[in-house]
């Protein structure tokens, strides 16, 4: 670049940063910590099965509360155990440029969407870290550039908001080394196979994504309309035969138009909600396995995921605290467990509490039960967080698994994954 040129760029990001109000801020956030989670049993023939991590976190923000916003979220990750769970990344790193009733972003970014609290069918934006953890993966930041419209008022309806957004880069999800305590491994009609380890991407421009989301408030419900078209960020998967003759399970991505409604409602102490997602497969061609194996299409069929529950809310239960008891059922119309469709929360009740002791130490607990309505499968999950001196914070965590001895659904496909974990962390920052 020419070094004029190069000066003009830079002299206008500075223009950019000058504040524009009397009140600008520069805010940090730094937290290191230390995670061990012990599994309860060993799996069989795998070297990896406990995890041992030390991470670093920066959160940074940027902001001159006029027109520019900045966001910077690196982190440090290492695992003692494992070298594969190592991460350098930035979670995320996003530029806003925003008015009294607009915003415009770039960059790496988190996107959630949903209403439900055990399982979101509609949060397809960001791939997962499945890699890191198969059974609670971690969201990865994806490459968006979006525009959000909001009106305040529009006859019954306010904060009228119309986002939209394109996504230009694709990145694979991170998916389990053979060796590792996630390994995805099995047999087809008798034949062993191991996850084969490169994933087949769709090429340009169909890995390109679009997503828009219309969301308002009517008296005292939510209400969100997502659309979602590109590649399915989680990969589906085919056997194929590799060069030296032995059977694989390669993960490949296909096209979906995931069309998605959340409702939220508050009653008094009555929270009242409903998320669901028809994903739509007909756009791709047919993906054939290379041996012969259930339907001879490896692209998963159309389908339709759907969550209702409902909370109930005590407030000052024991004192200052707050408890919240919930209830979902997690649903699809399809309940087969096939290669082709196999996903997770088909028929499936969740329950579970969450405590807030609203102390000075920020102390919760939560406690919640996936219950396969099938068979005898069963996910429970315990959490503890509290404070301990300072910023010195504690985290416990208890999961639990109750598997059928043929464990045919995505619940229960990994063996002997009960496990317990423990975290410190410090937390230490600034605002000026």
């Amino acid at each position: 670049m020419h070094p004029l040129a190069y000066r003009l760029i830079l002299s206008l990001f500075v223009l950019l940063l000058i504040p524009q109000t009397a009140f600008p801020f520069i805010e940090y956030k730094i937290t290191p910590s230390f995670e061990n989670r012990n599994f309860v049993l060993n799996r069989d023939n795998y070297h990896v099965n406990d995890f041992e991590t030390l991470e670093t976190q920066l959160e940074f923000t940027y902001d001159n509360e006029e027109k520019i916003k900045l966001f910077l979220h690196p982190r440090f990750k290492i695992d003692f155990l494992n070298s594969h769970r190592n991460r350098y990344l930035p979670l995320e790193s996003v530029v806003t440029l925003y008015g009294k009733t607009f915003e415009l972003s770039a960059g790496l970014e988190k996107i959630s969407w949903g209403t439900a609290n055990s399982f979101n069918p509609t949060d397809v934006i960001n791939r997962r870290d499945f890699e890191d953890d198969y059974y609670d993966p971690e969201k990865e930041g994806e490459v968006i550039v979006s525009f959000q419209k909001t009106i305040d008022q529009a006859g019954p309806f306010s904060e009228l908001a119309f986002w939209g957004a394109l996504l230009p880069f694709f990145q694979e999800a991170p998916l389990p080394e053979n060796d590792s305590r996630f390994s995805l491994a099995g047999s087809a009609g008798g034949i062993p196979y191991t996850l084969f380890d490169d994933q087949d991407e769709l090429g340009y421009p169909e890995n390109l994504g679009g997503a828009l989301k219309i969301s308002t408030t009517l008296k005292n419900t939510d209400l969100a309309v997502h659309y979602y078209h590109g590649p399915n960020r989680d990969p589906g998967f085919f056997l194929m035969i590799d060069s030296e003759g032995a059977l694989r399970l390669s993960p490949f991505y296909y096209l979906i138009d995931m069309i998605g409604l959340n409702t939220e409602s508050t009653i008094g102490n009555w929270g009242l909600h409903l998320e669901s997602a028809l994903v739509i497969t007909s756009v791709n061609d047919t993906k054939p396995h290379d041996i012969p194996f259930e339907e001879n299409n490896a692209i998963p069929t159309h389908h339709l995921q759907f969550v209702p529950g409902v909370d109930y809310t005590f407030h000052d239960f024991f004192g200052k605290g707050e408890l919240k008891l919930t209830l979902e059922y997690l649903g699809e119309e399809n309940h087969e467990t096939t290669l082709r469709d196999f996903r997770p929360f088909k028929n499936d009740l969740f329950s579970g509490f969450q405590y807030d002791f609203n102390n000075s130490r920020l102390t919760h607990i939560k406690m919640g039960v996936i219950k396969d309505l099938g068979n005898r499968e069963m996910i429970g999950k315990f959490e503890f967080s509290s404070k301990l001196v300072k910023e010195l914070k504690l985290e416990v965590e208890g999961v639990w698994v109750i598997r059928d001895s043929d464990a045919q659904t995505p619940l229960s496909v990994i063996d002997n994954n009960s496990s317990v974990m423990t975290r410190l962390s410090y937390a230490f920052g600034k605002r000026f």
